[in-house]
């Protein structure tokens, strides 16, 4: 496939005066034709550093409208968009930074002090943006398998890996969800949901850039007045994460408000409860739920909202040019229904691979299928419902825990002997982590370990509780019985502290 001219181009010249993006907590407002002048000032201001093809442009910091100009400006000059997590702890960035290796840093204020600065070229958004915001956009041709964006998720070794995203993996899901999901230029946006992740750039945001629609972003999620914002910008289509549902629930007013735009209350990034589904359906408001993740899309299946109050929980039916199968632990493919299978997935939307790891890019794939290590099953009626995940990954308020990342740093501690984590159902974020530990030094206490965890480890990825045991059960061949682990945190056997099973405080 040769080079073709970039969609948004062909976007800016059809719809120039049609509102683009709108930033909610400065109120910046910009048309299509807006978009594209300060998509020029970009590629002006990054043509000033000596880049080649394929640098990366790291950019940390909060939710902002001026990411999307960036992006599309990087795209179109061969250079590769790096978003990097703000909730990551200091020591996380950096191990990011020191893999992805950019010829460019860009901040905002709050994030500056995250940065060696002697180490990386670090640069303050604002002050770019104090220069010139009205510029020609320079026309460029975009070469399909050119890496635009690298966005970083936890592995299966809990090492987070750049996932390496091309102008066709993107363009390709846009199309895929324009298509499948009907989004048209009357199409209206609100994400909250960070667009350091594939959930708050590609699930919506692209896809409504291409339709011709409006995203508005936001930066500190506030569910009353998120609430209050659906209504007043006249949204028609949100994604947010179980966790952002359950603080909108709670607040006792989300059931009050007609919401007459809402065409689609989207639900992503983890399993939705039940009790959701349930609190929508009963206050009349459309809502289902999707599937996908940073190297799929991450859109992969549609659903109709009839459908998505009949089956509860599905995820409905592959997209028109996602091709989902599952397959057993022997790689066949799975064809009788309510048959648990590992989910694999083909299509134009797919990643390129991993950032310098090709053995784990490669063994990501077999015979062209991208294995996701996520359990699903299919019924009679064509409507996969995902049933679990092969990984032990952990998924706390829509965000990505990785068990041997914490249990990395428990054994850190001089004094820990043995350490083992598992993610626990919890009512406000999905899952949270809980510890399991044996001690070589007796005096080692709780509340060490937890301050430990605290100066290496983000918030979300701290145990929400660690037990103090004796000894981690084992299987009959030795192997660590997380199975037992999960047993005892669900029955209650253990409480935080120390001493034998069932433990006194």
């Amino acid at each position: 496939m040769s080079a073709t001219t970039h969609w948004l181009q062909k976007r800016i010249s059809m719809t120039p005066a049609a509102p683009a993006l709108v930033d909610i907590d400065t109120q910046d407002s910009w048309t299509y034709l807006d978009l594209g002048s300060r998509i020029g000032c970009w590629q002006t201001y990054l043509s000033r550093f000596n880049m080649k093809k394929g640098d990366r442009i790291a950019f940390l910091g909060a939710n902002t409208i001026h990411m999307f100009p960036l992006l599309f400006a990087c795209s179109y000059m061969g250079l590769v968009f790096t978003p990097l997590n703000i909730r990551l702890h200091p020591a996380e960035i950096k191990a990011i930074l020191q893999d992805a290796d950019p010829a460019l840093v860009i901040t905002d204020e709050e994030m500056k002090n995250h940065i060696e600065h002697s180490t990386y070229h670090v640069i303050q958004l604002d002050d770019i943006l104090q220069e010139k915001q009205d510029q020609p956009m320079t026309a460029g041709a975009a070469e399909p398998e050119a890496i635009s964006v690298m966005i970083y998720t936890g592995g299966t070794t809990g090492s987070p890996k750049g996932v390496m995203l091309s102008n066709r993996a993107i363009e390709w899901n846009a199309i895929n969800t324009i298509v499948s999901w009907g989004l048209t230029e009357a199409d209206r946006t609100l994400t909250y949901m960070p667009l350091f992740h594939t959930g708050g750039l590609n699930a919506l945001a692209m896809p409504i850039l291409m339709a011709g629609g409006q995203v508005m972003t936001g930066n500190k999620f506030q569910p009353e007045k998120v609430i209050g914002e659906l209504n007043d910008y006249q949204i028609t289509i949100a994604l947010f994460v179980p966790t952002m549902y359950q603080m909108m629930i709670n607040t006792g007013k989300l059931g009050n408000r007609p919401f007459p735009s809402m065409k689609t209350f989207l639900s992503g990034g983890a399993p939705c409860p039940l009790s959701i589904y349930q609190y929508f359906e009963q206050h009349q408001l459309p809502f289902k739920q999707g599937y996908g993740l940073s190297e799929a899309g991450p859109n992969n299946f549609m659903m109709p909202l009839d459908d998505a109050q009949r089956y509860k929980g599905s995820v409905g039916k592959p997209m028109i040019y996602a091709d989902i199968g599952l397959f057993d632990e022997e790689g066949h493919e799975i064809q009788t229904p309510h048959t648990p299978g590992e989910i694999r997935i083909k299509g134009p939307h797919l990643f390129s691979g991993y950032w310098q790891r090709p053995d784990e890019s490669k063994a990501a794939f077999h015979n062209g299928w991208f294995k996701t290590g996520d359990l699903a099953e299919l019924d009679t009626n064509g409507n996969y419902t995902i049933r679990g995940r092969k990984k032990e990954m952990i998924i706390s308020g829509g965000e990505n825990i990785y068990p041997q990342e914490i249990e990395t740093v428990l054994n850190l501690l001089a004094g820990v002997r043995d350490q083992a984590v598992i993610g626990r159902h919890d009512d406000q974020w999905g899952e949270v982590p809980v510890a399991f530990v044996s001690l070589s030094d007796q005096h080692l206490t709780v509340s060490q370990i937890r301050t430990h965890c605290q100066a290496h480890l983000s918030g979300y990825k701290c145990p929400a509780q660690i037990y103090i045991v004796p000894e981690l059960p084992k299987t009959a061949v030795g192997k660590l019985d997380k199975r037992m682990l999960q047993k005892w945190s669900e029955d209650g056997e253990v409480r935080e502290g120390r001493n034998s099973l069932p433990i006194d405080a």
